[in-house]
């Protein structure tokens, strides 16, 4: 697992401390989820701070969430509490890439911004085996991975044998965030051969370009277990 520490200091400090849903997971609810599975068991696999499960969990849906750092679990709570939810016993901390829920048990798994973020590159392609394995049969998986024309590769990375080598500036606003990111989907094949254990739903993305921010681009890959 790469970056733990740096997230765990962020979680401390509150500066990762997200509330609102990321637009991305609002709309695959609204264009997908809602007619296509509008109940079931939902895993938010790197749910980070709750902000995408506290969303999902106000719309009905039993939802799970993994993250790999203990010190997201206090903002977690906080997340769930602010939408009347307080099933907390369903978050846990996964220090590996063997996640501890059975076979098939999934109708749905959420992962948004964080396998390249938290994994190394070969950690991606465990953890997306372990997905298939919990996945039932027709479920879907829904993730985003960083693509190259977000700003963090463009302006502020450095690729290295690891990936690439995220630092800002001293005025910027992430000062301190210095972090690395192990994988950038180049092109929508990069996407398909990572999630080759799906059949492929479809593939988007999103992308904001505002002041100083270039780009924010992410792939969004959506699939199906076969």
């Amino acid at each position: 697992m790469i970056n733990k520490k740096i997230f765990a200091e962020r979680y401390v400090q509150k500066k990762g401390f997200l509330q609102y849903p990321a637009e991305s997971v609002m709309r695959f609810y609204n264009v997908y989820l809602k007619q296509a599975l509008p109940t079931g068991r939902i895993l938010d696999y790197g749910c980070q701070t709750a902000n995408n499960s506290a969303f999902l969990a106000g719309k009905g849906y039993d939802v799970w969430g993994v993250d790999t750092v203990k010190e997201a679990l206090p903002l977690i709570r906080a997340n769930m509490k602010r939408i009347g939810v307080d099933s907390i016993q369903k978050f846990t901390i996964v220090p590996d890439t063997k996640l501890p829920f059975k076979n098939d048990y999934f109708d749905a798994i959420l992962s948004n911004q964080f396998l390249y973020d938290h994994l190394s590159a070969q950690e991606i392609k465990e953890v997306l085996k372990e997905f298939a394995r919990i996945l039932r049969p027709g479920g879907t998986a829904f993730a985003t991975m960083m693509g190259p024309k977000n700003v963090f590769i463009t302006k502020h990375s450095k690729k290295t044998n690891g990936g690439y080598k995220i630092s800002f500036p001293k005025k910027h606003r992430l000062y301190g965030f210095d972090h690395t990111i192990s994988a950038v989907m180049e092109n929508k094949r990069d996407l398909k051969n990572l999630f080759s254990d799906f059949e492929c739903i479809t593939i988007g993305y999103v992308d904001q370009s505002i002041l100083e921010v270039t780009s924010t681009f992410h792939w969004i890959y959506v699939g199906r277990k076969a």
